[in-house]
């Protein structure tokens, strides 16, 4: 049997091979074959213009459409002596009309190329009856006269090329290639965005030269030649006689690229008050890659007149007289007027910690008669808008942001605020104490703008108060002064911030952003909560400074009891719709984050604390105690000292209470609904670091080998993991399936499947397994070590992308999980330690190390607020 199959394909090997194109005929299809060829339109006046044995002279020659023939020679250039070009136009009296006929007959080819340059083209017209055959000699460049029959004079014009490579001797020709080409263009110019700018007494046009498809062959690519364009200047709206009959617009500047060409333009006298001009291209047809100079047009129409409401169109022109009016729309245009308008005056009123009102009396478009300036009828009289521009002015050792300048348009309204003398705007959610600069000027609807009114005002800062009113905060932190605030949250669905209740929180201080580097600009993230610790420790030793505390992080959020303000914002009430944007919530917006500059100031408190609701969650010095609320003895009043726990609490005490965090963080969540990512935003919401790590089943995981994982379930209660029946070489199961109550393994090259009945388990009895696989070392245990001493901590990670992994793309999921630069993986003989086990895993949480955490997290700083310290050489005279 087996002999009789080798002898049936042996046989049909040979009657393929018998079959098979002989080399020659393989370079007649591929290698002997122009790559490209195509025919399209040129430029009128071509340069070979110049040189032409067909014109009397270059002037004559531009006047001639001209078109082109381009193509890429074969691959095969071996005895390659030029090309045979035919159309398909000759004679019908000739004999060999047919192609089959005709391709192989060089006496009927319309021109005979001896060239072998790596891109041909040569350039043709169509001229009279009766055929005539010429030859374009190697070096030879010239413009050729075909005969098209008068083809191109028909309804449809479509020619049809065929160029033919030829080779000396016996060489087999090569394939034909084929171009189509249409000389009447039926298609008008592509619909183009002319830019229109509206001047006292003239409007300058600019555009960019529309394509013009003219060949079917290649639409997307082929652009004909645009003749000329037309504009229509029509002046419209409530016109006396006189002035309709005195509207003579003009041309002052035409430019193609950077030729002057308003001497080749003309006007026709369309109506009374209607213009069309008429202005030439520049006879250039290619612009299918990147636009030339010479593809920009500018144009400038002149004697027009202040205010005047003008309709103006402009459209292209092919070279076979179509047009794209159609395609372009009529575009209402009101001349600038030439004089300002008054200049706006503005005032202040209201001034609070957290804004202030401003107020101006309305500006008026003046009018010139003659050479006099008469003010406007009436308020707001021509106005279009008014720009404030309100800029936030730091000291000399802050730096500026991208968000310190707020631009605002207030637009005029004929019926509505177009009828005010005076206007009013209230500026909202502005810092405490902060300096603003404000711009004010006034734009009529021709463009012009007044002059500009400026003013500084500054916000009123938060201060110390009464018997408090002695103390002074740390350099670059500010006060918050003795009050009333709600501790807690009742209404929140964990417990770990019930009860609550209104206390009264002391004086203390507190840095307005997260705690910043030397810079200023970059927040420092990439710390252990002891390295926060140490360095708030570190700020200020003269006023205590260390980690802020949950309830003066909290006190900061909320403000006093009067603003209840449930995220921190003083903009935001009761709508948190604002976090995303103004405090970065959970947008994975990493640049926003860790930038200063980038930093929206609208995400502040009522006293000038910024981002507490988002960017980065925060350090905070208590440890995490859960319930803490109801298990602590509040008094009436909280002081800067407060805590949950012990204050003298040892590295093992805190290890069983995670460090705690507040405030919201830029990252990204799971949840479903953006709601529950607003809830971690909250100023009550109580939180600790967490890392994501692999869990698993006990009976899951090995060192010596796999195990299979027969799932019911997702989940980690969803599965169980059985040992490998012994006798079973689990490197050559290819498959398990479960099967009832027993599941079947297929082994490589075993014909049957080994039988291996489930022990009984009382979770899953009754319940039938989806699926069985072989567990995988999809768990790697490592040692943390810090470099600050001997402190060691076992954990275990995801193995996954460790597996076959470099030692620097190691370095780099160790320093991801570490969190910072303190702790790394221990390493034996130059090499990460990893032991990596055998087990069916899944992703959960679990607190973090007290040492270290994987979130982004950032701190601030708070301080006890001190009496006012007084310089020694000063001397205090009575009476003053």
């Amino acid at each position: 049997m087996r002999g009789a199959k080798a002898w049936f394909w042996f046989s049909l090997g040979a009657i393929l091979l018998a079959c098979s194109p002989d080399p020659d005929r393989v370079n007649y299809a591929y290698l002997r074959s122009p790559s490209f060829f195509r025919a399209d339109t040129t430029f009128s006046d071509h340069p070979l213009c110049k040189d032409s044995q067909v014109f009397t002279t270059p002037e004559e020659c531009s006047k001639v459409k001209k078109y082109q023939l381009t193509w890429v020679r074969p691959e095969d250039t071996a005895r390659l002596v030029g090309y045979r070009i035919y159309l398909d136009t000759t004679d019908p009296n000739l004999p060999g009309k047919h192609w089959n006929d005709l391709k192989d007959r060089p006496e009927f080819a319309s021109i005979i190329v001896q060239s072998k340059l790596l891109k041909d083209t040569l350039f043709f017209i169509f001229g009279q009856a009766g055929f005539r055959q010429d030859t374009l000699k190697p070096g030879s460049r010239k413009i050729f006269v075909l005969d098209s029959s008068k083809r191109e004079e028909e309804t449809t014009g479509n020619l049809d090329f065929a160029l033919v490579p030829v080779y000396s001797g016996d060489a087999t020709p090569g394939q034909p290639q084929f171009a189509y080409f249409q000389t009447r263009d039926k298609q008008p110019p592509d619909g183009f965005h002319p830019a229109f700018i509206p001047r006292a007494t003239q409007v300058e046009i600019a555009w960019e030269r529309p394509t013009d498809r003219v060949s079917f062959f290649d639409p997307s690519q082929d652009t004909g030649m645009i003749a000329g364009y037309s504009i229509e200047v029509q002046l419209v709206g409530k016109v006396i006689p006189e002035k309709k009959n005195s509207f003579r617009p003009k041309l002052l500047s035409y430019q193609v690229g950077s030729t002057d060409m308003l001497a080749r333009t003309s006007m026709v006298f369309d109506s009374v008050d209607k213009f069309v001009f008429s202005v030439p291209d520049s006879n250039r047809s290619a612009k299918r890659v990147t636009p030339l100079l010479s593809d920009s047009l500018h144009l400038v129409i002149g004697d027009v007149r202040p205010l005047d409401t003008l309709k103006v169109r402009l459209y292209a022109i092919d070279s076979s007289g179509n047009r794209n009016i159609n395609a372009m729309e009529i575009v209402t245009l009101i001349a600038t007027d030439t004089t300002q308008p008054s200049k706006p005056v503005m005032s202040r009123d209201s001034i609070t910690q957290n804004g202030f009102r401003l107020w101006w009396l309305a500006s008026s478009d003046s009018l010139r008669d003659g050479d006099q300036r008469l003010p406007g009828p009436k308020a707001n009289f021509n106005i279009q808008n008014y720009r404030l521009i309100r800029t936030l002015i730091r000291d000399s050792t802050s730096r500026t942001t991208s968000l310190d300048r707020v631009d605002t348009t207030i637009l005029i309204d004929s019926n509505g605020n177009g009828k005010l003398d005076t206007f009013k705007l209230s500026m909202k959610f502005l810092p405490p104490g902060t300096l603003f600069r404000m711009r004010l000027s006034a734009i009529d609807r021709s463009g012009f703008e007044s002059l500009t009114d400026t003013m500084s005002v500054r916000t009123d800062s938060v201060r110390f108060a009464g018997t408090d009113s002695a103390l002074e905060c740390p350099k670059d932190f500010i006060p918050v002064p003795r009050g009333n605030f709600r501790l807690g949250d009742n209404a929140s669905s964990s417990p770990d911030e019930k009860p609550a209740a209104n206390v009264m929180m002391g004086p203390y201080c507190i840095e307005p952003y997260e705690h910043r580097d030397s810079t200023g600009r970059r927040f420092v993230s990439n710390v252990t909560y002891r390295q926060a610790e140490e360095i708030c420790r570190s700020v200020d030793t003269a006023f205590a400074t260390n980690l802020c505390s949950e309830v003066e992080w909290e006190r900061a959020c909320e403000g006093p009891e009067s603003t209840n303000l449930t995220h921190g914002i003083q903009s935001e009430g009761t709508n948190a719709s604002i976090l995303q944007s103004s405090c970065n919530q959970g947008t994975n917006d990493s640049a926003m984050a860790m930038s200063f500059e980038l930093r929206n100031s609208l995400c502040l408190t009522t006293e000038g604390v910024y981002d507490m609701a988002g960017n980065l969650s925060e350090w905070v010095r208590d440890p995490y105690v859960a319930d803490a609320y109801s298990q602590s003895s509040r008094k009436d009043t909280v002081y800067h000292d407060f805590r949950f726990t012990d204050p003298t609490a040892t590295d093992s005490t805190a290890g069983k209470s995670p460090p705690g965090i507040r405030g919201g963080n830029y990252l990204k969540t799971s949840f479903p609904q953006q709601s529950l990512t607003q809830n971690l935003a909250r100023c009550s919401n109580r939180d600790f670091a967490a890392q994501v790590r692999p869990v698993y089943r006990a009976e899951c995981q090995s060192e010596s080998g796999p195990k299979i994982a027969v799932i019911y379930a997702p989940g980690l209660t969803g599965h169980r993991c059985v040992d490998v029946p012994v006798g079973v070489d689990p490197a050559k199961i290819t498959e398990i399936r479960p099967d009832s109550a027993r599941i079947l393994i297929f082994l490589s090259g075993v014909l049957k499947p080994v039988p291996d009945t489930l022990p009984p388990d009382t979770v899953f009895k009754g319940r039938k397994p989806v699926s069985a696989l072989l567990t995988t070392r999809s768990l790697a245990v490592v040692t943390f070590v810090s470099n600050k001493g001997a402190s060691e901590v076992t954990d275990i990670l995801d193995a996954k992308e460790m597996r076959d992994t470099s030692q620097a793309a190691l370095e780099r999921i160790f320093t991801r999980e570490a969190g910072n630069a303190e702790w790394t993986v221990r390493k034996q003989n130059g090499k990460f330690e990893i032991k990596y086990l055998y087990a069916y895993s899944i992703f959960g949480t679990k607190p973090a190390k007290p040492y270290y955490s994987s979130r982004v997290i950032g701190f601030r700083c708070c301080s006890l607020a001190r009496p006012r310290q007084v310089p020694a050489d000063t001397t205090v005279i009575a009476g003053n």
